[in-house]
């Protein structure tokens, strides 16, 4: 099948691909992806695609929302309000991981960086 979609008359499809796998004991890799040529020209000058992709975003969150669903996001929109929280607040550290740290920053005389409830008291 992976020749089929991928490969085609003249196309030639890694052996990996085509097995699925690396894996000598022929275990399988489940993750999927997908990979598409386009011939940019065809999509217009740069400024008129972007503007054609913040319409189409735009018009995609505005469909109707399943019920309980406050918002619809597009791929990778979660993960960047997450980064931009993170780089506002820091990283959340379960209290065992900064147990670990800490001892191990004590026993090494190393300086720990400065918590957000650190911040947050001076």
């Amino acid at each position: 099948m992976t020749r089929a979609v991928l490969g085609g008359p003249g196309r030639r499809v890694s052996p990996r691909a085509e097995r699925g796998s690396d894996d000598p004991d022929g275990a399988v890799h489940r993750q999927n992806a997908l990979s598409t040529d386009l011939d940019q020209a065809a999509l217009g000058d740069g400024d008129g695609y972007a503007g054609f992709v913040r319409d189409t975003v735009e018009a995609l969150k505005d469909l109707p929302r399943a019920e309980g669903t406050e918002e619809i996001l597009h791929p990778g929109e979660r993960s960047a309000d997450i980064a931009e929280q993170r780089g506002e607040q820091g990283v959340p550290v379960g209290a065992k991981v900064w147990a670990d740290v800490s001892a191990a920053a004590e026993r090494l005389g190393a300086a720990l960086p400065p918590t957000a409830a650190a911040a947050a008291q001076s």
